[in-house]
This record gives structure tokens, C-alpha cells and sequence, in this order.
């Protein structure tokens, strides 16, 4: 009995269906495809745990490390994060000293190894003070960012964002805290967070508490002081311009003296505290000592400062 075989045209059909076959498999496979996602997910769970440990130490300290402080905002406002145990560079920012151990166990660094200086994670600093933190070697095509980047100019108004807070009051309760309110805004979309701004002096608001989901905020123990508070809203197409601005005069449990604009010079050995304002030129004579009394707070804003002699402020600064 004769059996009948393969024509040509039969095996040239089976040879190119499993070509199609396998480009298919090997397509949905796609194992480069695969690992980039893969560092991709690390990625995001690292730049996740830089700003949650930022974002601590900001509940902490009351404000942003240092090497952030001195960044720049709204524009030129991205450096990147130097790798552990290299000193700030024009390539990076040093963040280790003030994260590592308490708030991050290690600066991690991109999956495919940064550069010589940088982790190849960015920190990025809002015209508000707030951060967020960026993978910059993100693969696929994707944006791998913990926090927000808010848009518009002079800290708001960007497109969609909420409305300027109006009517922000503050009470000081005890002495010691401050109470703050304010009107909701109007805003297209829910708000999702207010942000607290408040500095002591005439600088910037370099102070931010953020996650505020109430209209009202206790800050509880700022110090003595003459502090400067603004708060913002944010929703998710951005933020709002900064709201009025209220200044609170803190005397802890000391006394507030106002000088008037004179000048106070300290010309005999003498014992002081609270908080002394409105100085002209504030300053030390030689071999004149002024001690801070045990126990009470001290602090002063003065025009201009001339300390020739010494402070002694029991061991606590001043």
C-alpha cells in the first residue's frame, strides 16, 4: 500500500505558523520587557520611601533638611540625591547626614546603579516648600514620582487648582500653641490636602506641615517667636495661591518686651529672657556677659547684631 507524505507547500505552511507562533509567545513573553519592569517597581518603592522619610523629618524638625532649604524653588528647583557616603556635590545634594539611620536605613540608588556622585533620584522642591521625588532613570516610557510637582507661578493658581484660602485667623492658646483656621476654598475638584507655611523671622516659609485634611490646624509648640503663617490647598490639578498672610507674636513662658525700634546694648554683666522685639541694633560689650536665665526662653529680633562680648545661655544656644 502506498502512503501519501508532506507536499512542500504543507510543510512551508506548518514552518511558517509556528514562526508566528513563537514571535507571539516570545512578544507577550518579552523578557527585557519583563526586568524593566521589574526594576521599574523598585524603583517606585525607593523614591516612596526617600519622601516618606523626608516627609518625617519634616513632622520633626518643623522643616526640610538642610541641603533642601538651600534649594531653589519653582524653577531650576530639581537636584539629585547623592549616593551614600559622597559629600554634596554640584551633581547632588547630601541627604544621608539627616535621614540615615533615623528615618530611611540607607539612600538607595537606581537599579541600574546611578552615576559616580548621584543614586539617580531627584528631589524636586516646590515654590511652596513642598518636595517631590522622582526616579530619573525610569524605564518604559513612565513617570515614577512620590509626591506631587505642582504647577502654576508664585506658588498657585495653576489651572483647575483650588481657589486662595481667605479668612486664616490665628489664636495663641496657653501661651505656648497656635491655633489656626480658615474659609474652605472653592475648587472644582475635591481638596485633597491643605499645607501649613510658617517661618520665624522675616525669611521664607521654609517651614511646612503638610497632610492637612480639616480647615483648622493646632501648631503646638513652635518656640518663641514672631511667626509669619500662610496655608495653601491642594486638589489634584494643583494648588492655590498662598492665603493671607497672619503674623502671631509667641512668648512661651516668658515675658515680651517691645524696644521700639532703640537700640539695646548690654554694657554690665546682666540676666535676661523672653523674647525681646522691634531691636534696633542689639549688642554685647566687651568683656560684658549677658546670661539667659535657667530655665526661661530667650530669643530677639534685632535690625542688626554686634556680640563682642559673650552669651551664656546655660549650655542651650540662643
Amino acid at each position: 500500500m502506498k502512503q501519501k507524505g508532506f507536499t512542500l507547500l504543507e510543510i512551508l505552511l506548518v514552518i511558517g505558523a509556528i514562526g508566528i507562533l513563537a514571535a507571539i509567545v516570545i512578544v507577550a513573553i518579552n523578557p527585557q520587557r519583563q526586568v524593566a519592569e521589574a526594576r521599574n517597581g523598585r524603583r517606585q518603592a525607593e523614591v516612596r520611601s526617600i519622601y516618606q522619610s523626608i516627609q518625617q523629618y519634616v513632622i520633626d524638625e518643623g522643616s526640610n533638611p538642610n541641603p533642601i532649604r538651600q534649594m531653589n524653588s519653582g524653577v531650576d528647583n530639581r537636584r539629585e540625591i547623592c549616593k551614600q557616603g559622597v559629600e554634596g556635590t554640584p551633581e547632588c545634594i547630601n541627604l544621608a547626614e539627616f535621614l540615615v539611620p533615623t528615618y530611611i536605613a540607607s539612600i538607595p540608588e537606581d537599579p541600574q546603579g546611578g552615576t559616580e556622585f548621584s543614586t539617580k533620584y531627584s528631589v524636586i522642591k516646590n515654590i511652596n516648600n513642598t518636595i517631590a521625588v522622582r526616579a530619573e532613570e525610569a524605564e518604559l516610557g513612565v513617570s515614577i514620582i512620590a509626591g506631587r510637582i505642582l504647577d502654576g507661578e508664585n506658588g498657585g493658581g495653576a489651572e483647575g487648582g483650588p481657589e486662595q484660602i481667605t479668612g486664616l485667623s490665628a489664636e495663641v492658646i496657653d501661651n505656648r500653641d497656635i491655633q489656626l483656621t480658615w474659609n474652605i476654598p472653592s475648587s472644582q475638584t475635591e481638596i485633597e490636602e491643605y499645607v501649613v507655611l510658617f517661618t520665624s523671622g522675616n525669611g521664607s516659609k521654609d517651614q511646612v506641615i503638610a497632610g492637612i485634611t480639616e480647615s483648622s490646624y493646632l501648631l503646638e509648640n513652635p518656640g518663641i517667636g514672631i511667626y509669619r503663617i500662610a496655608v495653601i490647598a491642594i486638589n489634584e490639578a494643583g494648588q492655590s495661591e498662598e492665603s493671607n498672610e497672619v503674623e502671631v507674636l509667641l512668648c512661651g513662658t516668658g515675658l515680651c518686651t517691645d524696644h521700639g525700634g532703640a537700640d539695646w546694648i548690654i554694657t554690665d554683666n546682666t540676666t535676661t529672657s523672653g523674647l525681646h522685639y522691634n531691636v534696633g541694633n542689639f549688642g554685647v560689650n566687651t568683656s560684658r556677659t549677658l546670661t539667659v536665665d535657667q530655665g526661661n526662653p530667650f530669643g530677639v529680633y534685632a535690625d542688626s547684631v554686634s556680640v563682642i562680648g559673650s552669651i551664656n545661655a546655660n549650655g542651650r544656644g540662643y
